[in-house]
């Protein structure tokens, strides 16, 4: 029996090397776009929870600026009525 030797010439090297990049890439692809949905998922968990802390601290804010200002107000509407001189009226 006779062995054949063949080798590969040049167009179908090329060919095989094309095909094992386009088996990697079909392989690393998917891989990369999972790992870049992960980072983008853990990116907005992140955002979301700067945002839900800031909301809460402009709610406080609000708050206290809203406590001071009525009792500022109220007190200085205590101070400017002169009860002395309040006239009773009565409708009959």
């Amino acid at each position: 029996m006779e062995k054949y030797k063949r080798t590969l010439d040049m167009k179908e090297k090329v060919l095989f090397l094309f095909m094992i990049i386009a088996i990697f890439l079909a392989m690393f692809v998917p891989v990369y776009q999972a790992s870049q949905m992960r980072a983008l998922e853990t990116q907005l968990v992140v955002a979301e929870a700067k945002l839900v802390s800031i909301n809460e601290q402009t709610k406080e804010i609000e708050a206290n600026l809203s406590a001071k200002l009525t009792f500022n107000n109220s007190s200085n509407n205590f101070n400017k009525v002169n009860f002395n001189d309040a006239k009773v009226v009565s409708i009959r």
